[in-house]
């Protein structure tokens, strides 16, 4: 499985985004994680620092499946 990780701009962080999926990754040693967009990436992870999730995902198709992160337990719940 391939899953896709883009950040916010950061402009309002309330959690340590970094630090938050690094604990993430760690849990998933099999799966392949991506900064890079394309079109193997089956799951896309938005990983906002605030409520306003302002991060732009107009590029990812509306097929995939994507999580938009707000907070850390947000990412903690999350079960690939």
């Amino acid at each position: 499985m391939k899953v896709f990780i883009k950040y916010c701009g950061g402009c309002n962080p309330r959690y340590d985004r970094v630090k938050e999926v690094d604990n993430f990754k760690s849990k998933y040693k099999d799966i392949e994680f991506t900064y890079d967009y394309d079109n193997d990436v089956e799951i896309c992870l938005i990983i906002c620092g605030c409520n306003s999730a302002c991060a732009d995902i107009s590029f990812i198709d509306k097929n995939k499946k994507t999580y938009i992160i707000k907070s850390k337990y947000e990412l903690e719940n999350i079960k690939l």
